[in-house]
């Protein structure tokens, strides 16, 4: 029997949750879904970070960005508005929140590669993309990804991200539980799809927290084990 392919498909999320890494850690191909609006309160551009006095207080570590079309631009089109002084602001912020937890070090050098690339470029997809396949790397994943955008899958939600899948080379769709919400799973039938929901592993912290709190307290190896596990 030929093994099933496994595609997640989602935005690419500046510093990503744990559930999200789950996700994408858990198919074979990750389709980075960044030609849709962005939304301004999503994840894209900021990550929630934990006090690190109190974690049951947060702040989050956002990266002011310019909408060339206003709330119509999509998620490509975004640019950061002062790439400097992001860089500055999230150097800070992430070395005060994690910078004293055990497994700070075993992470650093992911971070300073995101923080660096923070001046390159003032396209946050790529920033964001970059923070999220950098996490995967240190995960081991395996996985390839597409952008939607080197694409030519088009329809209405349910059906587009269907023929994503297939167009992915992949027979089965991976949703989180947020998204499963609003599929038609009829028309994955009809794209002949098949669909399943992502398991979230065990994180430390929030759920909403950025998975570098549940890097750098558990670390990389212990972590992995989660995911594999999951």
């Amino acid at each position: 029997m030929t093994p099933r392919r496994v595609c997640a498909i989602h935005q690419p999320n500046l510093f990503p949750r744990l559930s999200t890494l789950a996700k994408i850690h858990a198919a074979d191909r990750w389709i980075v879904y960044d030609d849709v609006q962005h939304a301004a309160r999503d994840y894209q551009h900021r990550c929630l970070l934990p006090d690190p006095v109190d974690p049951t207080r947060h702040r989050w570590l956002t990266l002011p960005v310019h909408r060339p079309q206003g709330r119509a631009t999509l998620i490509r089109d975004l640019r950061l508005v002062d790439p400097r002084a992001s860089r500055q602001r999230a150097e800070g912020m992430l070395r005060h929140h994690y910078g004293r937890n055990p497994y700070w070090a075993d992470v650093e050098p992911a971070i300073d590669e995101i923080l660096q690339l923070l001046t390159q470029t003032a396209h946050l997809a790529e920033i964001a993309e970059a923070s999220t396949r950098t996490l995967l790397r240190l995960l081991d994943w395996q996985g390839t990804a597409l952008r939607s955008s080197e694409t030519t899958a088009r329809g209405g939600r349910s059906e587009r991200l269907a023929r994503l899948t297939v167009e992915a080379g992949c027979d089965t769709y991976l949703y989180g539980i947020a998204g499963g919400r609003y599929m038609d799973f009829a028309i994955f039938e009809t794209e002949d799809v098949l669909t399943r929901p992502a398991k979230a592993p065990p994180c430390v912290g929030s759920w909403r927290e950025s998975a570098l709190s549940t890097l750098t307290t558990i670390g990389v190896t212990e972590a992995t084990k989660r995911l594999r596990a999951t």
